[in-house]
């Protein structure tokens, strides 16, 4: 949304027109509008709330037998599944949405479920399948010159292939998103892109060269509403300054967005911020501070299937051992850590693993 005021009026639009509907016994137009109002309450962060109503809809669009606004509606409550964390929830749900789709020869649908079930397999930790399913949805979208979604599904291959090892693919994904953003005017994605280039920028070793641009795409998704992307923002400066030895602005910067890690009903998006702040802490004069922030991460992710932050977590612990000077227990965890991240193709945390254990 551009900013408070507009959403406001569209979100007043939204529920005028979904009274008219009503009484006027149009149950499918009804809930059309209260799926596109859930996606207003979704993009500010509000999944819950956006939840029940596509919920509400997918029951209107059952009575009605409409099967493409169904699939849409439960293609929207996998997604909403997905971000809340309940993975084991959303994958069967994505996969319902899928047929709907291709019996209403809706591609654009096809290559957007496809892109979710590409996001949920990565984050299960089952990286060559997250890419094949990637492909199926570039793919499909190429097909249509859909290039929003082209370029949504151009940054998860980016997320992908960063996980495999490949820095050089994951910049040509995510330059290739940026540049299709730029075309089709999708403010959003190219940002997210941006933020994602200067994570990439910080794992390559210029992690300088980020601050400027962190900062300015923090200010949009503030201005536009955008909780989960303001925290996503911050999360990398922080890391950014932390790379540089700032410590004390990596502090500041994650005080400055602990409200909003709170608030966030973004799994993902609360362990990120919980695995930087202990970063934060590990470098202070009190390592053993990190300990609960890692221990409670590593028990929500195993609990939850997040592939990426059980091993993140687990290289905080080993790493916060070696602080303590217990280093053969240290040097036993990133072990075990490399081992375990190079069978699942997690090549960059395995490295960050080996380099761990010098």
């Amino acid at each position: 949304m551009q900013s408070v005021q507009g959403w406001s009026v569209e979100h007043k639009d939204h529920a005028g027109t979904r009274q008219s509907s009503v009484a006027a016994g149009n149950i499918n137009g009804a809930a059309r509008n209260l799926n596109d109002l859930a996606l207003i309450y979704a993009l500010q962060g509000d999944h819950a709330r956006a939840e029940a109503m596509w919920r509400e809809a997918l029951q209107s669009f059952q009575s009605t037998g409409d099967i493409q606004a169904i699939a849409g509606a439960t293609n929207n409550l996998g997604e909403s599944l997905l971000l809340r964390g309940e993975l084991s929830e959303a994958r069967p749900m994505l996969e319902k949405a899928l047929p709907g789709y291709q019996a209403s020869d809706d591609k654009d649908g096809v290559a957007r479920v496809l892109n979710d079930l590409g996001e949920l397999l990565a984050e299960q930790g089952d990286l060559e399948a997250a890419k094949t399913t990637y492909q199926q949805a570039l793919a499909t979208a190429r097909e249509i010159d859909d290039k929003s979604v082209v370029a949504e599904v151009l940054h998860g291959v980016g997320d992908v292939v960063t996980q495999q090892g490949d820095l050089s693919a994951a910049r040509r994904a995510y330059e290739e998103s940026l540049a299709l953003g730029a075309q089709t005017g999708e403010r959003q994605t190219a940002a997210e892109t941006q933020v994602a280039l200067a994570q990439l920028s910080i794992e390559e070793g210029h992690a300088a060269a980020t601050d400027g641009l962190l900062r300015k795409t923090k200010e949009q998704f503030q201005q536009e509403q955008q909780v989960d992307d303001e925290l996503e923002a911050s999360v990398v400066l922080a890391r950014a300054l932390l790379a540089q030895g700032k410590r004390s602005e990596a502090q500041a910067e994650i005080a400055g967005v602990e409200s909003l890690a709170k608030k966030t009903q973004s799994c993902a998006a609360r362990f990120r911020f919980a695995l930087v702040q202990a970063q934060v802490r590990l470098s202070s004069d009190n390592p053993e501070s990190a300990r609960s922030d890692l221990k409670q991460t590593l028990k929500e992710a195993s609990d939850r299937g997040f592939m990426a932050a059980q091993f993140e977590a687990r290289l905080g612990l080993a790493e916060l051992e070696r602080k303590l000077g217990h280093t053969a227990s240290a040097q036993a965890q990133v072990i075990s850590v490399e081992r375990a991240a190079r069978a699942k193709g997690f090549v960059l945390i395995a490295r960050k693993a080996a380099d761990g254990r010098g």
